[in-house]
């Protein structure tokens, strides 16, 4: 099992990198979307797990873009926003599940067990 994490935020990348590295195969971190989509061409991966808001692109375009590449993957998205456009778009790209910061170690394990 191979994860891709996303997030412009170091404490919480690191955070969620050192949680799944326990469950996962192989887990790659990325702190923002061009060096993400490297990531996800070289790995493809089995899950991605992304923040919404990053300086470069929007995690729910890069995940939309991820899709026509390759959509046989999972995908968890987190964010601080709960606006009712974030939840639509997320249905719209084909997001697995969604979660609202801030989140704690059993809300990102309870995720991913159920997206594995």
């Amino acid at each position: 099992m191979s994860v891709l994490i996303v997030d412009d935020e170091k404490s919480s990348l690191d955070r969620m990198t050192n949680l799944i590295s326990r469950r996962a195969t192989q887990v790659y971190s990325a702190s923002h979307a061009k060096e993400a989509t490297k990531l996800f061409r070289k790995h493809q991966p089995d899950i991605v797990i992304s923040d919404i808001f990053m300086p470069d692109m929007d995690g729910l375009d890069m995940l939309k873009s991820f899709k026509k590449e390759n959509d046989s993957f999972k995908s968890i998205v987190i964010s601080a926003y709960t606006e009712t456009g974030f939840f639509l778009k997320a249905i719209d790209n084909g997001v697995d599940l969604f979660l609202v910061k801030p989140v704690d170690k059993n809300k990102i394990l309870t995720a991913f067990n159920k997206v594995v």
